[in-house]
């Protein structure tokens, strides 16, 4: 822990100057506005499109294999599955969503 605010503020300058990492976070939070400003007509957003190109790229992937190909873990697939059959982007062709095992 920093022991002054002098101590913080030169953290802050050189994380925000130096890390690769928080500067990849940072784009990627404005990229995904901008995908998200506009997607809204379509009624989704960048995490659906993912899976719509998934779906696309890899056919008729199982659960798992569209989980791991788009980063994303069980839950959030198996609701973004459900909106973009809700919204017919997608017709009964799409995977199952994934079984909770709890």
């Amino acid at each position: 822990m920093p022991d002054s605010p002098q101590t913080a503020h030169q953290a802050a300058n050189q994380i925000s100057n130096d890390c690769l990492g928080f500067r990849l976070r940072l784009l990627d939070r404005i990229t995904s506005r901008i995908f998200n400003q506009e997607l809204q007509p379509l009624g989704i957003r960048h995490t659906q499109l993912i899976l719509l190109v998934a779906l696309q790229k890899l056919g008729q992937p199982t659960p798992i294999r569209l989980g791991k190909w788009s980063s994303i873990e069980k839950s959030t697939l198996s609701r973004n599955l459900k909106l973009i059959r809700q919204l017919q982007f997608v017709s009964g062709a799409a995977p199952a969503a994934p079984q909770s095992t709890a």
